[in-house]
């Protein structure tokens, strides 16, 4: 796995990151306590991690500890170090789908997973899929410690990009697109609900359709490992890491997007699809 960072050109200002994960009580919502002591031992230390045991057995806890330490790899092998340090969060883990919807009213959201950044809090609902949910939240955090104001479609992008991430060995990497993939972008496609200029236009004020999202997907992916066609993976990445350095100093526009890729918007839309229909007719062709 390539060790060099996407945003190459904007690491250059970068410094190094941490984040503490503490998962509190859901029953009270105590923090553990920070009196000389008086604090409670941590069922789990590892690297920058703290995980107290309330609602998970200590070796979920610990396999948990590990998945999130080899994400928090696999974001700063691929996008760099942030320019802020990470906040400190606490981790509530709800057992029940209920107190999660009432802990996670008007926070920001991302399957199973809500966001309190003005209370340095991340709920998360214990489930199958409960990393995923925290790779959601983990990602949109890390993006956010860049201190830019990226468009809706490169977070909610590298957000559904990263979700998709697998545990392969001890280290996290990003597998080619499912077919549940290929199968949902061709059909806002099809149905032509949602262009890739409306997706391109959206303000940081506006939160992107779950179309829009699944469009925002499509761009990050094909930016990330299809383009250029035959190119290394760092030559794909390139482009794309000097569009968000602009970005960090310019502010997003379809001008910028369309310089820095050497297209126009309309010619990169098909250019998308034209792949994802592709992507879907060979592995038809191979039986996946």
């Amino acid at each position: 796995m390539s060790k060099l960072p996407l945003m190459y050109a904007v690491c250059i200002l970068l410094f190094g990151c941490q984040t503490t994960f503490v998962a509190e009580d859901e029953t009270t919502g105590a923090k553990p306590s920070t009196n000389e002591g008086k604090q409670p031992e941590p069922a789990l230390v590892t690297i920058n991690y703290r995980v107290f045991q309330k609602q998970m057995d200590q070796q979920s806890l610990q396999m948990l500890a590990v998945n999130i330490k080899a994400f928090n790899e696999l974001l700063l092998a691929e996008l760099g170090k942030p320019r802020n340090m990470l906040p400190e969060m606490v981790i509530r883990l709800h057992k029940s789908p209920e107190e999660f919807e009432k802990s996670s009213e008007e926070l920001i959201r991302h399957d199973g997973g809500a966001i309190d950044l003005k209370n340095n809090t991340v709920h998360i609902l214990i489930s199958d899929q409960t990393m995923r949910s925290i790779a959601r939240v983990h990602t949109y955090i890390y993006l956010q410690s860049f201190g830019v104001e990226f468009p809706p479609w490169v977070v909610e992008g590298f957000i559904e990009y990263f979700s998709d991430a697998e545990l392969i060995g001890s280290a996290y990497v990003v597998p080619p697109c499912s077919e549940r993939r290929l199968n949902s972008f061709l059909e806002v496609v099809e149905t032509g609900s949602v262009r890739l200029a409306d997706v391109l236009n959206a303000s940081s004020k506006d939160a992107l359709s779950d179309s829009g999202k699944v469009w925002a997907w499509a761009l990050v992916y094909w930016l990330m490992k299809v383009h250029p066609k035959g190119g290394d993976p760092l030559t794909k990445k390139k482009a794309f890491a000097n569009y968000l350095a602009r970005v960090s100093k310019e502010g997003a526009s379809l001008g910028l997007f369309e310089k820095s890729f050497g297209r126009t918007v309309e010619e990169i839309e098909e250019a998308v699809k034209r792949w994802a229909q592709h992507r879907r007719e060979e592995d038809e062709r191979i039986g996946k």
